[in-house]
Parts: structure tokens; C-alpha cells; sequence
């Protein structure tokens, strides 16, 4: 379920190599996570106070109630990248405090504390174009029109357990794997982000983030770190790994946020069908 962007902050600590920041922001908030980036940047992780086999319950996120809202939550980060000549690129970023990666050999792959996924719609003169939808490392674009709407909105459905966002139900090879391992979707539980969002202007030359509307200020935006745990090593009682391959680890880091993916979207060549 999606999760409260500022929450995840009181349920973990940030780290370093495994080792604790003392010298840091405290307490850690949104106003100030920024701050780290002095502290190890990209290095830092935001790390599970509790043993994230014992499922403590921020990992579980916030139920939307009947209208999609996630009440006293926010849970999504709205960035508008304004590119000139009339063309606008909005980007969609949710969030949730868990990963589940997919089972390989009875075993879940890739999991991870945190996630990041997105979807991005691009405006020529206000008139909605195409759709890039986030799918793990990468993802797909769609035209506006191949799309499924309610009135004049995308409907997109987030795999179940990571997230990835598809244009439609039932199962998508990941790929490179022939097949074998796939993510599902299905008509669950109707989130509407909007409801619940802080809107952003996200200047690309200066890559800088500054607060168009709602109730989250902008500096969380810079912080260059993982929002979750750091992978943990083979000798970690909770680590598995498949014929002790590393890429085939049961956990994985955290994910980087917005400011780690792409905001400055070159020239999309969207599918016309799902």
C-alpha cells in the first residue's frame, strides 16, 4: 500500500556502511533530510529501526478509503518539469515503505525498504500527449489516447508487491527473464494520489526543486540518498542468495528518490496499443 513520505523518517535511522550518522540532523525531518548529503550523500540510507522480518507495521502502508484518499498521509510527490515552446513533463512519484520482490525458486528476489515509482505525463500546449509508466529499472511509453481513462484521467494499475505500473491487468514477463518471473496486476484497491500530493516545479539547468502547492516543503527533494536499507551481506542471517550469485540476492538497497531518476525525459517514442 502506499506509504506517508515523512513517516518513513521516525521508523529508520540513516546509516552509513551499516554504521550510524551521529553527527546528523535530529530530529530527522522532510525540512532537513536535505542535510545529509553532507553526510555521505549517495551513501546514506535511511535503515529500518526494527528487524523488517518481524514486518513492523509503517511497511504495510495506508489503505485509500472509498474515495482514493490516504487520509493523514501523504503519499505522493507531484514535480512539473517545464521544458519551453509550450511542452510540460508532470511526474507522479509514489511512494511505499516496502518492497516484495517476486519469487524465483520458492524465494523472493529483490526485495527492499522503500520504493519509488512513477508514472509521467507529458502536455504539449496543456493537451495531454503521451505517458511514460516507471516498471523497476525502466519502463514504457504510451500515447494519451491507448491509455485507459476515467472521464480524463489514466487509470494504471501497480504490481502486486513492487509496484511497477502497467497500462492493464494480468500478468507481464519482467524482462530478460523469458518468462519466468512476472508481475501481476488486478483490480484492487482504487488509489487517486492526487488527493493526498505536495506539487513541485523541478528546474532542470540547476537542478532544483521548488514547492508550487501543498503541505510537504521542497528540501526532502534534494536528499541524494536511499530511502531504505542498505543490501545486506551474505553473512546478514536474513540475506539469501540463489548459488550465492549476488544479483540474485533475497534483499537489495533502498531506492534513491525523485532526484535520482530521470526528470528531464528526451524525446519519448510511445506504444499507440497496450
Amino acid at each position: 500500500m502506499p506509504s506517508d513520505i515523512g513517516f518513513q523518517l521516525k521508523n529508520t535511522w540513516p546509516k552509513v556502511d551499516f554504521e550510524h550518522i551521529l553527527d546528523g540532523p535530529s530530529p530527522l525531518t522532510l525540512s532537513n533530510l536535505d542535510e545529509l548529503n553532507d553526510k555521505g550523500g549517495w551513501h546514506v540510507y535511511l535503515t529500518s529501526r526494527e528487524d523488517i522480518q518481524e514486518y513492523p507495521p509503517y511497511l504495510f502502508g495506508v489503505i485509500p478509503d472509498e474515495q482514493g484518499l490516504t487520509r493523514d498521509a501523504v503519499t505522493c510527490a507531484i514535480i512539473g518539469n517545464d521544458r519551453g515552446e509550450g511542452r510540460v513533463d508532470v511526474y507522479y512519484f509514489y511512494f511505499y515503505a516496502y518492497n516484495q520482490g517476486p519469487r524465483v525458486l520458492k524465494e523472493e528476489r529483490g526485495t527492499h525498504v522503500g520504493d519509488w515509482e512513477h508514472t509521467m505525463l507529458r502536455f504539449q500546449d496543456g493537451v495531454p500527449q503521451a505517458i511514460w509508466l516507471s516498471q523497476h529499472r525502466d519502463g514504457k511509453a504510451y500515447t494519451y489516447e491507448a491509455i485507459e481513462k476515467d472521464g480524463v484521467r489514466p487509470v494504471i494499475y501497480a504490481s502486486k508487491g513492487n509496484h511497477a505500473n502497467y497500462p492493464r491487468l494480468g500478468k507481464h514477463a519482467l524482462e530478460n527473464t523469458r518468462g519466468l518471473i512476472t508481475d501481476k496486476t488486478n483490480a484492487g484497491i482504487l488509489w487517486n494520489p492526487v488527493l493526498a500530493s505536495s506539487s513541485y516545479w523541478f528546474d532542470a539547468a540547476q537542478r532544483k526543486f521548488s514547492v508550487a502547492e501543498g503541505p510537504l516543503p521542497a528540501n526532502w527533494l534534494h536528499f541524494e540518498g536511499h530511502w531504505g536499507d542498505q543490501q545486506y551481506p551474505r553473512s546478514d542471517r536474513r540475506q539469501r542468495m540463489l548459488m550465492k550469485i549476488a544479483p540474485t540476492t533475497k534483499y537489495t538497497d533502498g531506492p534513491t528518490g525523485p532526484i535520482g531518476k530521470n526528470l528531464d525525459h528526451s524525446d519519448m517514442r510511445p506504444f499507440d496499443r497496450i
